[in-house]
């Protein structure tokens, strides 16, 4: 997590000194209050880029925050860099107790408070003179003005700040998965043993902040884990749909691991935690998803840009609009008052009221949240999906690309082995003797290993205490039983270990394809589709060819070096790339593309070089996130195109476009409320991305414990001999 320089109302700092995943220069993250619109923020921005030591700032209005990149070894926690930075953004007018506009004007930072403020005391000023000094010609109902400007102004940053607390909640959900209480074992004085964790141990309701790695904890059925940890005792099904988007329920059972803010389902499980609080998976995608969100979209950088000069071109507007009513229109259109149908015959009065107008309609708020906001909901929605985007960057290069490039192993085919056929001797118990070979391949680190004890825990079998247990890399494991040998392997290499005594039992194992769905969604979008993989040839081509990928498209005997190579050439020849891997292995290749995608690899994987992390391990997430990515930056421009084109229509029509021929002129009071609603349809606009996406990607609904269809690809098989 990066490192949190906080801004409160008091003006304290405290600078925390976790570390980013992703960030490998010194950076912290400050808490801005006190911003109001696009103006703000491009002030913001400009004074901590000119902030001595500092490398860059981007600056997020929705979730008033910013992030400071500082020189290396800068920053420090506590440390004398990253408080000036914040001083130097306090007196500057920051604050978040400092939010009136006329210490931004006065600081030379106007923003959308500034031209609120001066419409309202420039009306409020025109009633007090009318009011004492009756003779002067100027219209007492300029006293109603500023109370309804602000009305309407208070009222559209209220509808405002709803619908932004809307696009936040999904974050703020996300953070209270995790249940406030769990219930802590404590064995009996001197029983350490994980099996017996749970035997005449004694159950205390303790804070979930309290839980440490290495206590033991207890859940019931229906309640939601507090840590991530390893079951020790019990089996459950999870649902884990709050992390990976999926519907269905995982079976659990001895030795699975299990995620914090996932629901425990069939029956009570005991749980050694391996990581909490902070150092959950749930808090790791919680931290991507916020740091995301402070990772601007390039276009965001140009509106940015206008918004931080638009207040001084508003302000020349009404400057300019008073100038014009007041001494310029009166010789050459002699018969606008009369079109106008004012009362009054002070050209002053209308001159005041349409500069008045053009301040008040004026919105750089509609600029400043036309990406951030976007941002906001879609990395949001992404979460709830298992889908994690790394920031606006990543999101724009992911909704451009036109080809996509598929690692073999881990993305096409799960990178799992399962066991798929058993061939035991006549008149022996095939779970006995899985038993066995699970005891042999409990103390091994390997594929096939993985597939045999899963195998075992799905059956609910027991696994007996193995002892001297030994392996051997390439070739198999053995170990001794109730003082039998027993061996895993090879068959030449059972045979010298223990020779041909009871034997051979034989196992099968192959490595299933990810559904077809998703590559048919591949292809019906019209995205070119590559395959690249480290596998020989003859087997990258066997399964590209059950996945209808084309030969001539299909790439084996890939080094991870060669890989990259190949797809900085499609780079170069125009085509925008995503690279899909596993996001281990995959480094240099996830690098080399336009926007890495990791799958499998959780969390973890987003410390590589991936943009986008799949955490459901489903190719049909690829799809999905294109999609999203695609939706979001619709609405990102969407948003900037209503911003320019309320403020091209709405400015002239303030400063009076439509008076000599229609007689039309704006009350300050109507203008304040276009200008409050304008933003507001932004942020509505933004938020309508949750039904739009929901539409087109329904959330699957769980039917049973029945998982995706399956369709074998390549197989492989060893011999598994054991004798007792």
């Amino acid at each position: 997590m990066l490192p949190h320089a906080t801004l409160d109302v008091a003006g304290t700092v405290s600078v925390p000194s976790s570390r980013s995943l992703e960030e490998e220069s010194d950076a912290i993250v400050l808490d801005v209050g006190g911003m109001k619109c696009g103006g703000c923020s491009a002030a913001v921005k400009r004074i901590l880029s000119g902030a001595p030591g500092v490398q860059s700032a981007s600056v997020n209005l929705v979730t008033e925050s910013a992030v400071v990149q500082l020189s290396p070894g800068l920053c420090q926690p506590d440390g004398p860099s990253a408080k000036k930075v914040v001083d130097l953004l306090t007196a500057k007018g920051f604050p978040s107790t400092i939010r009136n506009g006329a210490m931004s004007l006065f600081r030379g930072n106007p923003n959308m408070n500034s031209l609120v403020g001066m419409g309202a005391v420039t009306s409020f000023a025109a009633g007090a003179v009318s009011t004492l000094l009756p003779g002067a010609g100027f219209d007492v109902s300029f006293l109603e003005e500023p109370v309804m400007l602000l009305a309407f102004v208070l009222l559209g940053r209220t509808l405002e700040s709803r619908a932004r607390l809307r696009a936040t909640a999904d974050l703020q959900t996300l953070a209270r998965l995790i249940p406030a209480t769990s219930r802590l074992l404590i064995p009996p004085q001197g029983n350490n043993k994980d099996k017996d964790a749970g035997i005449m141990a004694e159950v205390v309701m303790v804070p979930s902040a309290s839980v440490r790695r290495g206590d033991v904890v207890r859940v019931l059925p229906g309640e939601r884990i507090p840590v991530d940890g390893m079951v020790l005792d019990g089996t459950c099904s999870v649902d884990e749909s709050t992390l990976t988007g999926e519907a269905e329920r995982v079976p659990k059972s001895t030795g699975a691991k299990v995620s914090a803010g996932t629901v425990s389902y069939s029956s009570p499980v005991t749980i050694r935690a391996t990581s909490t609080g902070k150092e959950s998976t749930l808090a790791g995608i919680a931290r991507l998803v916020a740091e995301a969100q402070s990772r601007e979209v390039p276009l965001q950088r140009l509106a940015d840009t206008v918004a931080g000069r638009f207040c001084y071109g508003v302000m020349a507007t009404a400057a300019l609009t008073f100038v014009f009513w007041g001494l310029v229109a009166p010789p050459l259109l002699p018969g606008w008052l009369t079109a106008f149908g004012s009362s009054s015959s002070s050209t002053t009065l209308l001159a005041l009221k349409l500069a008045v107008d053009v301040l008040v309609v004026a919105c750089p708020c509609a600029l400043g949240l036309a990406a951030p906001t976007a941002l906001l909901v879609a990395s949001s929605l992404g979460a709830q999906r298992g889908l994690l985007l790394r920031g606006g960057d990543a999101l724009e290069r992911l909704a451009s690309i036109n080809t996509v490039a598929l690692d073999k192993t881990g993305t096409i085919t799960t990178g799992r082995l399962t066991m798929t056929d058993t061939h035991p001797r006549p008149g022996v118990s095939e779970d006995h003797l899985l038993r066995l070979a699970a005891a042999v391949e409990s103390g091994t680190r390997h594929p096939i290993a993985d597939a045999v004890l899963a195998c075992v825990r799905e059956r609910g079998l027991d696994i007996p205490d193995a002892q001297d247990a030994r392996s051997q890399p390439g070739a198999g494991a053995c170990c001794s039983i109730d003082g039998k040998a027993v061996a895993v392997g090879q068959l030449e290499w059972v045979q010298q270990c223990i020779g041909d005594a009871q034997g051979p039992f034989q196992m099968t194992f192959g490595r299933h394809l990810i559904p077809q769905e998703s590559r048919t969604v591949v292809w019906r979008m019209g995205i070119g589709v590559l395959l690249l993989s480290g596998d020989a040839q003859t087997a990258v081509s066997r399964i590209a060819a059950e996945v209808g990928i084309p030969q001539n498209k299909s790439f084996g005997g890939l080094t991870p070096a060669a890989k990259a190579a190949r797809l900085g050439s499609l780079r170069s020849s125009g085509a925008r790339v995503a690279m899909v891997g596993d996001g281990v292995n995959d480094t240099p290749a996830l690098a080399a593309a336009d926007v890495g995608v990791a799958m499998g690899g959780g969390v973890d994987a987003a410390g590589q070089a991936a943009g986008i992390v799949l955490l459901g391990d489903r190719l049909g997430q690829v799809v999905e996130a294109i999609d999203l990515a695609r939706a979001a930056l619709n609405k990102i421009r969407a948003n900037l195109a209503w911003a320019l084109v309320y403020n091209v229509a709405a400015l002239p029509l303030a400063a009076g476009a439509l008076l000599p021929s229609f007689g039309i002129a704006l009350p300050p009071s109507t203008a304040g409320g276009m200008m409050a609603f304008s933003s507001l349809a932004v942020v509505t606009n933004s938020l309508s991305l949750h039904s739009e996406f929901a539409r087109q990607y329904p959330k699957a609904k769980r039917k049973g414990q029945q998982g995706d269809s399956l369709s074998p690809g390549g197989r492989d098989s060893r011999a598994q001999p054991s004798t007792s």
